[in-house]
C-alpha cells in the first residue's frame, strides 16, 4: 500500500510540475551574472574559447564557468593558464556569488573587486602589483578558506585580516616582495593547515604560537616561510613537510643534536647557501622520503648513514662542496632497491621540481656538481627502481661497470666532467628508457656502444674522450683504430707486421721466380726410353 501511493504521488508530481522540473534542467544562467560575464569578456584583451562571445545566453556552458543548478547562479569562474590579459573589471563585482575564482598563470593587473562569498581565490602567476590588502580587499574575504597569490609584484605587510583568519585553511603568498613580521594568530586560525610565504621580505622570527595552530600538526602540512627558528618548528610534532629555499644567507646549517623532527617525510632546504655539513639530527628522520640540499655550501663528507632512510626515493646533493668516495650505502636505499610508492601524496611545488604532487617525483639520485672522488660502486647497478642519477661534475675515477644496465627504470644517466677511463659497456644498451645519457669529458675509450636508445643519444653526449670511437660515423681516430693490432713480441718484416709480411714475401717470391725461369736458357735433358734418346726442354 505504501508503495502505491509513494508511486501515484511521484507521478502526480511529473503531471503538475513538469514546467518546472523542465527549466531546472535547461535554465539559462542567471541574467544578472550574464550580463557581468559579458563586460568582464569585452575587457579582457585575449579571446576566450568555448562559448564565450557567442550568441548562447546559457554562460553556465561557457568554458570555465561553474553554475549553481538550482538556482543557475555563477558560483565558479576557472580560467587558467589561458594567456589572458587586461586589468581585473569592476564587472567581476556583479557575480555575488561567485565562491571560486581562479585566474592564476596569466597577464591580469589591476585590482581584485570586493567578493563576499569567494571560497577559493587563486591569483597566482600574473602581474599584480601594489599595495596588497588594498588591492585585493581581503577584509570583505570573510568566507575565504583557501588564498593563493604567488608569483606577483604585491608589496606591504601581511593584514591582520589574514593573520586571524578563523576560516583560512590554505594561505601562499610566495615570491612577492612583502614585508614586516609575520604575526600569526594561531588561537584565531583554527583551520591553517599550509602557510607559503617563502621569497618576500619578512624579518624577524617566526612566531612561538605556530607550534599550537590546532591543524597545522595535520599530515598535509607544507611550511615555506622566510628566517627559521627551528627549535620552535621541532614542538611541530607531526609536521610532516619543511620547504626552505632562497633563505638563510650564508649561515651554518643547523647542527643541535637534540633537534627532532621524526615525522619529516619531505625536508627541502635548498639555494640559501647554508655552510657546515650535513647534520647528523637528519638520521633520526627516519620518514624522509625526499631530501633536497641543492645548492648550498656544504663541505665534508656524506654520511653512511643515509642507507639507514629506508623510506627516502629523492635525494638531491648537488651543487656543494661535499668530498671523499660515494658511501657504498647508498646502493643500499630500499625504495630504490624494490617497487614502493610514495605514501604521501599532497601539493607541493618548487621552481625547479616541476611536479605538483610529490608521489609524481622521479627516483633520483643527484650527486652532480660536487668533489666526490673514487669509483662508481658496481652495486649501483641494484638500485632497479632509480629513474635519475646524476654523478656529473665530480672527481670520479675508475671504469663504468657492467652492472649499470640492471637500472631498468633508468631514464637520465649523466657521468660527464668526471675521470672516468676504460670502455663504455655494451650492454647499457639494454636501458630501454633511457631518454638522456652522458659521459662527455671523462678518459675513456673504445667503441661507443649503439643500438636500442643509444642510437638516439646524440654526439655530444661523447665528447671531450680522446680514445671514444664511433662506428657509425667513423673519424681518423677511428679508422687508425681499426686497423690497430695488438703487438705479438716484435715479429715483423720490413715494417710490418709478421703475419702481413709473410704473405707480401711470398708472392714476391713467387714473382722473381717467374721472371727468373723466363730469362735463363732452356737445358736439354736426356731421357732415355726404351732403347731411345729424347730430349726435353726445362
Amino acid at each position: 500500500m505504501g508503495s502505491s501511493i509513494s508511486l501515484v504521488v511521484f507521478i502526480l508530481i511529473g503531471l503538475f510540475l513538469p514546467g518546472k522540473v523542465t527549466s531546472t534542467l535547461n535554465a539559462s544562467c542567471n541574467s544578472h551574472d550574464l550580463q557581468a560575464l559579458e563586460r568582464f569578456w569585452r575587457e579582457v584583451e585575449t579571446l576566450i574559447d568555448q562559448g564565450w562571445g557567442s550568441n548562447s545566453s546559457d554562460c553556465c556552458k561557457w568554458e570555465g564557468i561553474r553554475c549553481e543548478l538550482v538556482s543557475s547562479r555563477v558560483i565558479g569562474l576557472e580560467l587558467v593558464r589561458k594567456n589572458l590579459k587586461g586589468k581585473l573589471a569592476d564587472s567581476l563585482f556583479g557575480l555575488n556569488q561567485l565562491r571560486v575564482l581562479n585566474l592564476s598563470h596569466n597577464l591580469f593587473t589591476g585590482a581584485l573587486p570586493p567578493q563576499r562569498n569567494l571560497e577559493v581565490l587563486d591569483l597566482s602567476y600574473n602581474n599584480f602589483s601594489g599595495f596588497f590588502p588594498s588591492l585585493i580587499g581581503i577584509p570583505s574575504l570573510r568566507k575565504l578558506e583557501q588564498f593563493s597569490a604567488s608569483s606577483n609584484n604585491f608589496v606591504g605587510d601581511l593584514p591582520a585580516s589574514l593573520s586571524n583568519s578563523p576560516t583560512l585553511s590554505v594561505l601562499n603568498l610566495h615570491k612577492n616582495s612583502l614585508s614586516g613580521t609575520v604575526d600569526l594568530n594561531c588561537s584565531a586560525m583554527v583551520n591553517l593547515e599550509s602557510i607559503n610565504l617563502g621569497s618576500n621580505q619578512f624579518k624577524g622570527a617566526i612566531p612561538d604560537s605556530i607550534s599550537t595552530c590546532p591543524n597545522y600538526h595535520s599530515r598535509e602540512t607544507t611550511l615555506v616561510t622566510y628566517q627559521q627558528h627551528w627549535s620552535i618548528l621541532q614542538h611541530c610534532r607531526n609536521l610532516t613537510s619543511l620547504a626552505f629555499t632562497r633563505n638563510f644567507q650564508n649561515e651554518i646549517m643547523p647542527d643541535d643534536p637534540s633537534l627532532n623532527f621524526k615525522s619529516l617525510s619531505i625536508l627541502v632546504i635548498a639555494n640559501c647557501p647554508l655552510t657546515g655539513s650535513i647534520p647528523a639530527w637528519l638520521r633520526d628522520c627516519t620518514k624522509l622520503q625526499l631530501l633536497d640540499l641543492s645548492w648550498n655550501s656544504l663541505s665534508g663528507i656524506m654520511p653512511l648513514w643515509f642507507g639507514e632512510l629506508k623510506f627516502i626515493f629523492y635525494l638531491d646533493l648537488s651543487s656543494n662542496s661535499l668530498s671523499g668516495d660515494i658511501p657504498t650505502s647508498l646502493t643500499m636505499l630500499q625504495s630504490l632497491i624494490s617497487s614502493k610508492e610514495a605514501s604521501i601524496d599532497f601539493p607541493f611545488y618548487s621552481q625547479r621540481l616541476q611536479y605538483n604532487r610529490v608521489g609524481s617525483f622521479r627516483p633520483t639520485l643527484n650527486l652532480s656538481y660536487n668533489l666526490l672522488s673514487g669509483p662508481i660502486w658496481p652495486e649501483f647497478g641494484e638500485l632497479k627502481m632509480l629513474h635519475v642519477l646524476d654523478l656529473s661534475n665530480n672527481q670520479l675515477s675508475g671504469h663504468i661497470s657492467d652492472s649499470l644496465s640492471n637500472m631498468g627504470n633508468m631514464e637520465n644517466l649523466d657521468l660527464s666532467h668526471n675521470n672516468l677511463s676504460g670502455e663504455i659497456p655494451f650492454s647499457l644498451v639494454k636501458l630501454n628508457f633511457l631518454s638522456k645519457f652522458s659521459v662527455a669529458y671523462n678518459q675513456l675509450s673504445g667503441m661507443i656502444p649503439r643500438g636500442g636508445q643509444f642510437l638516439t643519444i646524440p654526439d655530444s653526449s661523447f665528447e671531450g674522450n680522446r680514445g671514444l670511437c664511433d662506428s657509425l660515423s667513423p673519424s681518423d681516430n677511428c679508422r687508425a683504430k681499426s686497423n690497430e693490432r695488438p703487438d705479438k713480441g716484435g715479429e715483423s718484416f720490413i715494417g710490418v707486421p709478421f703475419g702481413f709480411g709473410a704473405i707480401t714475401g711470398f708472392v714476391i717470391t713467387v714473382t722473381v721466380c717467374l721472371i727468373f725461369a723466363d730469362l735463363v736458357p732452356p737445358t736439354r735433358t736426356r731421357i732415355r726410353r726404351r732403347g731411345k734418346a729424347t730430349y726435353t726442354k726445362h
